[in-house]
């Protein structure tokens, strides 16, 4: 998936990590963690998620929310793509196109 011009991985552990990441950072938030602050985790480190090319991308604690939300929207149209082909009186023998997942 993309978020703020990289792909990302985002297979189901993934996306177990990011929810996790955004549970984290939004406790961050709400102990007053601003943004550009990117040690809202570890005072001694820069908070980094890998890119699916395995570049560290730097992210704030308002990043990384916005980054889950985006994933699970992402998530969410997969579903919802899934039923209109299901919902299809016959599904498309090309139904693995990406034009039936946008």
């Amino acid at each position: 998936m993309s978020f703020n011009g990289a792909h990302f991985q985002s297979r189901p552990i993934d996306r177990e990590r990011i929810i996790e990441a955004a549970q984290l950072a939004l406790m961050a938030m709400t102990g007053g963690a601003k943004s550009d602050d990117l040690r809202w985790m570890e005072p001694e480190q820069d908070f980094t998620w890998i890119t699916a090319d395995n570049t560290l991308m730097p992210m704030d604690a308002h990043t990384i929310l916005a980054f889950a939300t985006a994933v699970a929207a992402r998530t969410r149209a997969l579903v919802l793509a899934g039923r209109r082909l299901k919902d299809m009186e016959a599904v498309p023998c090309d139904y693995t196109s990406d034009k039936w997942w946008q």
